[in-house]
């Protein structure tokens, strides 16, 4: 009896459609629950324009600094500054704009796994933006990049950034773009998820 009734609950629970989170519909199906985000910053429409923003947020995720954050759209080229195509942020040292600090808006963890950089422009090259990972307030993960040309590239980070909570990064003069980010689900989803999926599997069998 016991068992039947854990068999319909469980059941009840993953019927119930979609999941929510941070705004965005889940399909409750045994996919990954929370699929990788690429963040581009092309939510703010400056065309040909730069402006200074004091937060900015984009699938879920927010992108502040202290005195804000620059953010450029990106339809000419120009020699000057970086160009890829799209809109991208950056920060510069008149105001100071750091540390740049990466969060999930609800407080989740989260992985961040790669990030495109480049140089603020030919006029303030050679950065060495530092990122650096927190878990409840304590340091678990810095990686250290340099730039060198306002040509973007693409930056893997450690495996240390793969459950965090908030990211900085210390340093200025630097052009950010196309970051990839999951959100790492509650202990009590991957139970959930995991149990919907053994019974997905002994309903097949």
């Amino acid at each position: 009896m016991k068992k039947c009734l854990f068999v319909v609950f469980v059941t009840v629970v993953l019927s119930v459609s979609p999941l929510t989170f941070a705004g965005v519909s889940v399909d409750s199906s045994p996919d990954p629950i929370f699929a990788e985000e690429v963040v581009t910053f092309e939510l703010t429409s400056l065309p040909g324009g730069s402006e200074i923003i004091s937060e900015y947020v984009e699938a879920g995720f927010s992108f502040s600094a202290p005195l804000g954050i620059s953010h450029k759209d990106n339809d000419t080229q120009d020699g000057i500054n970086p160009y890829n195509g799209s809109a991208y942020l950056r920060t510069s040292s008149e105001p100071y704009q750091a540390p740049l600090t990466i969060q999930e808006v609800n407080g989740s963890r989260f992985g961040i796994f790669s990030i495109d950089l480049a140089d603020y422009s030919v006029h303030f090259s050679q950065s060495s933006p530092t990122f650096v990972g927190y878990r409840n307030g304590v340091e678990v993960g810095r990686n250290v990049f340099s730039t060198n040309s306002i040509d973007f590239e693409t930056y893997q980070l450690s495996d240390d950034f793969r459950d965090v909570d908030s990211v900085e990064v210390l340093e200025i003069g630097y052009a950010i773009d196309n970051v990839h980010l999951q959100v790492v689900p509650e202990p009590a989803s991957m139970l959930l998820f995991g149990i919907g999926g053994l019974l997905l599997r002994k309903r097949k069998a």
